[in-house]
């Protein structure tokens, strides 16, 4: 079995970056945050993937799994990249990132599904217990390990699914919109929020949880969704601040920073009010991060 491992020290960053080539899969670690993409050039998507991934750790490693050579060039002669897998390692190591792992991607490498790949090489090599990725990517053969795959196939390996929304501005994405009087139901629950109504040709993220700041730049949660739990079908948003505004105008925005889930149905009110609470708290130890 071939398994080469070394360090990179960065004069920016005094953490050590641990590596690790492998051929075929080992045991490395009992429990780990992972995320897994090409990271060719480390761009800012990647660095909000990367960021992602450290204020979901815990106390857990994390580790950056990607491949050797790039899985384009494995398909494409003479592809170029960003970065080599040097340069790619020197980058890493500046971003807080504990252990890289490269996979050599051949012909038998791209021949595992999904699920083969997450068991041999994400569970049974690293213990993996989060996997945080971009809403973009996909795994596995084929690239049959879509989103809404992943999504699945996370409760029954015994994952849990992060996904992060691409940062394609270089800015916040900005919504706003008519604040509209809602049903009250969200401050019988216990988490008041400002409904808004944005414009019908405003294209708007996929439904979900979203960490974002208001106008104030006062962080919370953002809704956006059809309410599936209550039978709901036209599509709200709602934004949940720490704190609650004192005054709220007739319009009203958020910036989206983050995004934490997709949009579920629950089979209770009780349900939701246990699922929103973790989001509460996830938002808390996103802010504690930055």
């Amino acid at each position: 079995m071939e398994r080469r491992s070394s360090s990179y020290a960065s004069s920016s960053a005094p953490m050590k970056l641990k590596t690790e080539y492998l051929s075929r899969p080992s045991r490395i670690l009992s429990a780990s945050a992972v995320a897994v993409g090409s990271f060719d050039g480390l761009h800012i998507g990647h660095r909000k993937v990367l960021s992602r991934l450290i204020s979901e750790a815990g106390d857990m490693p994390t580790v950056v799994f990607t491949f050797s050579p790039h899985p384009r060039a494995f398909f494409e002669d003479d592809f170029p990249l960003l970065t080599t897998d040097e340069e790619k390692t020197a980058l890493l190591a500046t971003t807080g990132i504990e252990m890289a792992i490269f996979a050599k991607f051949d012909s038998a490498f791209v021949e595992q599904t999904a699920e083969v790949f997450i068991d041999r090489y994400l569970k049974d090599s690293l213990g993996m217990r989060k996997l945080v990725i971009g809403s973009d990517h996909a795994i596995g053969k084929g690239r049959s390990g879509n989103i809404d795959a992943l999504a699945k196939l996370a409760p029954q390996m015994g994952f849990e699914l992060i996904i992060v929304e691409p940062e394609m501005l270089g800015r916040p994405f900005a919504i706003s919109g008519e604040v509209v009087e809602g049903e009250g139901r969200g401050s019988r629950l216990g988490f008041p929020t400002v409904n808004f109504v944005p414009p019908p040709e405003k294209l708007l993220p996929p439904a979900g949880v979203f960490i974002a700041t208001d106008t104030r730049g006062m962080p919370g949660l953002l809704y956006i969704g059809t309410a599936p739990t209550f039978g709901k079908r036209k599509i709200i948003a709602e934004f949940h601040g720490i704190d609650r505004p004192e005054r709220i105008d007739r319009e009203f925005g958020v910036s989206v920073l983050d995004m934490l889930r997709r949009e579920e149905k629950f089979a209770s009110a009780d349900e939701l009010v246990v699922r929103m609470r973790q989001d509460r708290e996830k938002l808390l130890n996103w802010l504690n991060c930055r």
